[in-house]
């Protein structure tokens, strides 16, 4: 396994904690479509959130929120909408939301966490263009 990839194992796997600890179910990690990947699918009552986790080392020059181009979010919410299709979530009794999980991690050989910031609704589909 790589660095890259231990560090974003690493940091999803804190995210699912956090949520988990906030009261959300983790329905999915790691989702694959044609579409693409969703990290995190959670559900807390009736809302359904998609979660893009973005590890990066303190210093790093591009933060994590900021690493989620518009072409990435465009990717997610299309990954989002096949789950949707999949599993049949009825979009009209359903909130979805869309968050990013910035985890920044300590520079040495292994991940150690520096902190994880949470942005919820950090994006909608209507931001970039798609409507549900």
């Amino acid at each position: 396994m790589s660095r890259q990839t231990s560090a974003g194992s690493f940091g999803e796997e804190l995210t699912a904690q956090k949520l988990q600890n906030d009261g959300w179910e983790i329905l999915e990690r790691n989702w694959h479509s044609k579409n693409g990947e969703l990290d995190i699918v959670a559900r807390r009552g009736n809302m359904l959130t998609f979660v893009e986790v973005k590890a990066r080392t303190a210093g790093a020059i591009v933060s994590g929120a900021e690493a989620v181009t518009r072409a990435k979010m465009v990717k997610l919410v299309k990954a989002a909408m096949d789950y949707i299709y999949k599993f049949d979530v009825n979009v009209n009794e359903t909130y979805l939301r869309f968050d990013i999980a910035e985890v920044t991690l300590e520079r040495c050989a292994e991940p150690k966490l520096n902190s994880l910031r949470y942005i919820e609704d950090a994006f909608s589909p209507s931001s970039v263009g798609i409507y549900l």
